[in-house]
């Protein structure tokens, strides 16, 4: 992603398993030590990363059962766009667009992704 946004924008992950984030941190200098616009932050994805907003396009790698909203209110509200995998069982992937206090859906098709929880969850889970 940070190669796709160019030297003018800046790409901002985030993880909640602090191992993960030494490790995609460590990955990505290795893999690519000429790129410098990118941050990976330790925290939960459903909040996003509200100190840098607004964004020009969020994307959620975890399917959520609802939206959330503070994802919706980081986006430029401008057009921002934030695609997210979006259902428990039945899952598909949406295109959401913010233009100042509306926001338009667009449903792009059907998937199936992981869920997107709290670290506590997704401990429980792996734990199984």
């Amino acid at each position: 992603m940070a190669h796709i946004v160019g030297q003018e924008g800046h790409v901002y992950g985030v993880e909640h398993v602090p191992d993960l984030v030494k490790r995609s941190r460590s990955n990505i200098a290795i893999d690519r030590p000429d790129l410098k616009n990118w941050t990976i932050v330790e925290g939960d994805g459903r909040n996003g990363v509200s100190d840098y907003a607004p964004y020009d396009a969020i994307h959620v790698g975890a399917a959520a059962s609802e939206v959330p909203r503070e994802l919706l209110l980081q986006l430029h509200p401008d057009g921002g766009r934030l695609i997210i995998p979006v259902g428990k069982t039945e899952q598909a992937l949406y295109m959401f667009v913010r233009n100042h206090e509306n926001v338009q859906q667009h449903r792009i098709t059907g998937v199936r992704y992981v869920p997107l929880t709290d670290l506590k969850s997704q401990l429980k889970i792996t734990d199984q």
